[in-house]
């Protein structure tokens, strides 16, 4: 497809984007078959320090999704997206100061084949589906969302998984269930095994030094996942198992309670979970498990919240404690902590603490903006035991804001987001713990389109 119709395309669709909202999560509808479909276009441009090499990128996308309605309860869908390139700089190229290469922009297309300008597709969603009353099995191509385990999906597309899930309520208590055996992940045109999905972002050093070599060498079935919800006066309560066979044991405990104050809103949150390896970590050879024996690892999150008509602001902390690292596969999902701020994670990190504020505010159906702050003290780079991505402290400042439109362009949006994470020490931090990690900036502007019939 030539470049300048992407081109027109990208710029005749405009103005969209719903950073948490894709094909991939729209309901279905019991009455009636739907057809959905979905542009995106997507740029964005990583300022890094100095002389370190410089990204940008413009990517543009289509996506078609067609849902069933109920026949005896049963109904299926299935979904589709493409991308293409329609320019970049040096998003391919390895930075010659540091030997390293691109990591933001590149998850935008396939980081498995790297074909600059060539279209990729992506069957995305692809199941069947039994609901009845409260109670709903899917099998199949679908997506899944959980604390650490979902869509992350702030590139082109969403992760997916391939599996079975089920999702039921009674009374007070939600309960979510699943066995997913394969992942496709944002930034890939492919799907893998959960075997195969150890690894295939960048990643990291093994505590012994040398490079992390569980990519190909992870032996696991699948993950289980269990969720339970309970909703009462009192407060919301959300406890969650993830079990990766023969790897890692993780749980998951999130409170949140609310407290009316004349006619606004305080809110308090509490969050904690639990590491343990199972079995050998993923392999008898300690050198290539994903996580080593006897690394057990647990942290705790707080939140505090002041919300005033369409405003709300909140102070948020992370701790993270143990005798290791804080490991759960970036190509499965993005943590959702409360202290969490836009292109970066504690992911990899052992004994490491952040603290955030935010100012989140709504302007009805129009706008929507998050303005956040924060300061995440890290292990040092050269503690290769508790930091494996070799990630310095900094400083995070994080702005988006997002504008739907209403009447004639219903359905089009636009999200602008822009980060700064200046490190605590730049004189002390080496370049190759700098590049793509601290002392840089960046911009995103996207454009989502969405018709549904």
């Amino acid at each position: 497809m030539p470049k300048s119709l992407l081109l027109l395309l990208s710029i005749s669709f405009a103005f969209t984007l719903k950073a948490n909202d894709t094909l991939a999560n729209e309901p279905i509808p019991a009455n009636k078959a739907k057809f959905h479909f979905h542009h995106r276009s997507f740029y964005m441009h990583t300022n890094n320090y100095r002389e370190l090499t410089d990204y940008s990128t413009l990517a543009a996308g289509a996506g078609l999704a067609f849902y069933s309605k109920e026949v005896k309860n049963f109904s299926f869908g299935f979904s589709g997206f493409f991308v293409y390139q329609i320019f970049e700089k040096n998003i391919y190229s390895i930075d010659p100061i540091t030997g390293n290469t691109n990591r933001y922009e590149i998850a935008l297309y396939d980081m498995d084949k790297f074909e600059p300008y060539q279209p990729r597709t992506r069957l995305d969603e692809l199941y069947v589906q039994y609901k009845k009353k409260n109670t709903k099995i899917t099998y199949g191509n679908q997506s899944f969302e959980s604390p650490l385990l979902n869509g992350q999906d702030n590139r082109m597309h969403p992760n997916l998984f391939h599996g079975t899930s089920i999702y039921t309520k009674w009374k007070k208590l939600d309960f979510s269930g699943a066995w997913f055996t394969h992942v496709s992940m944002r930034g890939t045109g492919s799907w893998f095994s959960i075997s195969e999905s150890f690894g295939v972002y960048p990643f990291g050093r093994n505590p012994s030094g040398t490079s992390s070599s569980y990519a190909h060498q992870t032996n696991s079935h699948g993950i289980g996942i269990l969720g339970i919800k309970h909703h009462s006066a009192f407060a919301k309560t959300q406890l969650w198992s993830y079990t990766a066979s023969n790897v890692f044991q993780l749980f998951w405990l999130q409170l949140d309670k609310n407290i009316k104050y004349k006619n606004n809103e305080i809110s308090f949150g509490f969050q904690s979970f639990y590491e343990t390896p199972l079995a050998n970590g993923g392999n008898a050879n300690q050198e290539l498990a994903y996580i080593k024996s006897g690394e057990k690892n647990y942290g705790f999150g707080a939140k505090i919240g002041y919300k005033i008509k369409n405003s709300d602001l909140s102070i948020n902390a992370l701790i993270l404690e143990g005798n290791g690292r804080f490991l759960f596969p970036r190509e499965w999902g993005r943590e959702q902590f409360y202290a969490s701020l836009p292109r970066e994670r504690m992911e990899g990190n052992g004994k490491s603490q952040g603290i955030t504020m935010k100012l989140e505010t709504k302007h009805e159906k129009y706008w929507e903006t998050m303005l956040g702050v924060g300061y995440y003290k890290i292990i040092s780079p050269d503690n290769i035991v508790l930091n494996k991505y070799g990630l310095p402290s900094y400083f995070h400042v994080a702005c988006h804001t997002k504008y739907s439109f209403q009447k004639y362009l219903k359905g089009t949006d636009v999200y602008l987001l822009f980060v700064y994470k200046p490190s605590q020490n730049p004189n002390m931090v080496l370049d190759q713990y700098r590049l793509n990690r601290v002392d840089l900036w960046q911009i995103n502007a996207v454009v989502n389109y969405k018709i549904h019939s």
